[in-house]
């Protein structure tokens, strides 16, 4: 084979390279599984890259058949291609393998089991299951002691407490949502305190309106649209929530320190892509929980309360009932912002 018929041949396998990569695309937005891999937003781009590697392909193969070559222009090098076949082979696989394999597994989505690799999201942080990583917490949820024997901090679930009787601090004794409660509605609103950790930076009149409504609902009720939102305001406001009846659906997830009578009821979260996955759960508890396994998908309906998990005020479902679903089609939710 002469080097023009080889620089044809290169040209047109590369064509077929961009071509395939286009028509992935489009099997992934006609079929909607876009939507494993990145966030339904960021779709647009995607129609996008469509068209231009889809182009960029037919161009290629267009070159491929010219008789006369015309050369890039570049006086001082060349491009070079590789020399064997399988060196053509190994280096044409880089690219068709991930696109033939993307083909195939277009449906498959991350399971419950990288939840405990990610941890959950509680009140903007992250709750790992590596009780190595925190030396200092009290794993066994009990109060320290002084010399006396004496509690002197509260590691448990429960906040301390004041001569009234009201939380003061948690047990990495911060002040509870109860001291900074008449500030609360205000930070929702400018991302300042606490809640700037717990919700993304978005216009504040969305929150403001959402935080209005689910104030005013006698039961929430926490969609797949607006799962993030309506997560990072409990989240956020613990102790304004206290008492809501929800409604939550969600996979069951468990560290590895919690009774058997304690889950998560968690999602994947995705702000951009599949890769940035975040795990957002709400703990709950009650009748029928301890025979749910890991990775089963439930509905759950009862009263939201509140407790303090590693040392965070975190709210928590006493569930009323708690039902296994068939998993939703589209497993994932969105960040709205």
């Amino acid at each position: 084979m002469g080097q023009k018929e080889t620089q044809s041949f290169h040209m047109y396998i590369r064509g077929i390279i961009l071509i395939g990569f286009g028509m992935l695309l489009l099997k992934l937005l006609v079929t909607g599984h876009i939507e494993n891999f990145i966030a339904p937003k960021m779709v647009k781009f995607i129609y996008f890259t469509f068209s231009v590697v889809t182009l960029l392909g037919i161009v290629q193969i267009w070159r491929s058949s010219e008789k006369e070559k015309s050369g890039c222009g570049c006086s001082d090098h060349d491009h070079s291609l590789p020399r064997t076949k399988k060196g053509s082979l190994l280096f044409y696989s880089l690219f068709l393998i991930p696109i033939v394999t993307a083909f195939l597994f277009s449906d498959h989505t991350i399971d419950a089991s990288i939840a405990a690799k990610r941890g959950v999201n509680l009140a903007g942080g992250q709750l790992t299951q590596n009780a190595e990583e925190q030396p200092t917490q009290n794993a066994g949820r009990q109060p320290t002691q002084d010399a006396g024997g004496q509690p002197t901090q509260n590691a448990g679930r429960q906040p301390t407490q004041d001569a009234g009787g009201q939380p003061t601090q948690n047990a990495g004794g911060q002040p509870t949502q109860d001291a900074v409660n008449s500030t609360t509605t205000q930070s929702l609103t400018d991302t300042g305190g606490q809640s700037a950790s717990a919700i993304q930076q978005s216009p504040g009149e969305y929150y403001d309106e959402l935080q209005k409504k689910l104030m005013s609902m006698n039961t929430i009720h926490v969609d797949d649209d607006d799962y993030m939102p309506i997560m990072q305001m409990i989240l956020a406001n613990v102790e304004g929530f206290k008492g809501k009846n929800i409604v939550l659906t969600g996979f069951v997830h468990r560290e590895k320190d919690f009774s058997q009578n304690e889950i998560f009821i968690a999602r994947y979260g995705i702000t951009c892509c599949v890769a940035d996955a975040s795990v957002w759960g709400i703990l709950a508890t009650g009748n029928g929980v301890s025979s749910l396994k890991d990775g089963e998908w439930v509905t759950a309906t009862g009263v939201l309360d509140k407790t303090t998990e590693k040392n965070t005020l975190s709210p928590i479902i006493k569930a009323a009932t708690i039902k296994k679903i068939t998993p939703p089609k589209t497993p994932y939710v969105y960040a709205k912002f």
